[in-house]
């Protein structure tokens, strides 16, 4: 394999390396269990109200009645606020019929911002029931006069200085549901509220509000949803980033091992630069004294400078094939033999004997 070519395949591993951990890095971005809220059944409440405003004779509306839209009810001219009251619990989502108990009553409250008076309660009733929906409906009626009436006189056993109240009728509503799939048990307070407004820019009226009210429910349950298909896409993606990784560990260790080597400079190039200071000998004489190690040539002829002493140069030759000759420099300072000891090959060839063919005489006598 040329090096270019296992260079494409060292920058194709390292893309399919970066590759797969992405797919790690993605496929860990997926949940291998998610909570769901699973609806069992729903239920909804619903408390409405109907109103009829007897009035007195009047040229307003040269009418006796209002109903909710009709106009304001004025407070000169209105006797009596008739009031129903509609109440429905409905359940669905159930394979079979719930037994349902509806506790009910109704309370009614004159208050002001400094105080509150309850006029009346209303008895309790209770409606079973098997069928998923239930309904009732009761009437309360408002005597304008005995209002105004009850007013005054708290008023002035109160001494607050109010002219603003309000007339508030509360249902109190206990729903109990048993079903297949759990028990629901709610209170619900569905009021409406009448108030009496003085000296307001549209003149003395009473003004209705709270004729509508909802209220949804639902039984309900945690559900753990595992997804294993994850979990093999994780396991796919590890086995997918340890090939790669792999395969680009092998490759990296080829690259290397196929990088040329270095090359090395000739003898002669590396002691030019010093070739009037050094002696080159035969043979390396026997010493018995204190050797120094140098770290480089050029640390050796500055030494040889400052002593005034030649460097010494002995080669010897490598009994291997192919392998570079060992040569070291030296200089002597009494018995401190400073050397440097290099490998380098030589740009000199030893030209190879001539073979001499002898050629017989074809002719010979």
């Amino acid at each position: 394999m040329t090096r270019s070519k296992l260079t494409a395949l060292l920058v194709l591993s390292a893309f399919l390396c970066l590759t797969s951990v992405l797919v790690i890095y993605n496929t860990h971005q997926l949940p291998t269990v998610e909570e769901r809220l699973t609806s069992l059944c729903t239920y909804e409440q619903v408390g409405k109200y109907d109103y009829t405003a007897k009035l007195k004779p009047n040229i307003i509306y040269n009418q006796t009645t209002l109903k909710p839209g009709e106009g304001i009810p004025y407070l000169k001219i209105t006797e009596l606020v008739n009031t129903t009251f509609f109440y429905i619990f409905r359940l669905s989502g159930l394979d079979r019929p719930a037994n349902i108990t509806i506790e009910h009553s109704i309370d009614v409250y004159l208050e002001t911002p400094q105080w509150r008076k309850r006029l009346n309660i209303a008895p309790n009733s209770i409606i079973n029931s098997t069928r998923n929906t239930v309904d009732l409906s009761a009437n309360y009626l408002v005597n304008i006069s005995s209002v105004e009436a009850m007013f005054e006189a708290l008023k002035s056993e109160t001494g607050a200085a109010t002219s603003t109240y309000n007339l508030t009728i509360s249902p109190q509503i206990h729903a109990v549901a048993i079903t297949d799939v759990g028990t629901i048990d709610e209170y619900f307070t569905p009021s409406m509220t009448i108030k009496f407004m003085y000296r307001a820019p549209e003149g003395d009226h009473i003004l209705i509000e709270g004729l509508s009210h909802t209220r949804p429910g639902a039984i309900t349950r945690n559900e753990k949803i595992y997804y294993p298909s994850v979990m093999k896409m994780r396991y796919a993606s590890y086995a997918f980033s340890a090939s790669t990784f792999s395969a680009l560990a092998y490759l990296a260790w080829m690259f290397i091992k196929m990088r040329p080597a270095r090359i090395k400079k000739p003898l002669e190039e590396i002691i030019e630069p010093f070739e009037e200071i050094i002696v080159e000998i035969a043979e390396e004489p026997s010493y018995e004294g204190q050797r120094v190690s140098m770290k480089t040539l050029e640390d050796l002829v500055k030494l040889s400078d400052g002593l005034g002493k030649p460097v010494f140069h002995s080669e010897r030759s490598s009994y291997s094939r192919g392998k570079a000759s060992t040569h070291t420099f030296y200089v002597l300072d009494g018995l401190v033999r400073y050397e440097y000891t290099m490998t380098a090959p030589s740009i000199e060839e030893k030209a190879e004997p001539e073979t001499v063919i002898d050629e017989e005489d074809e002719n010979s006598d």
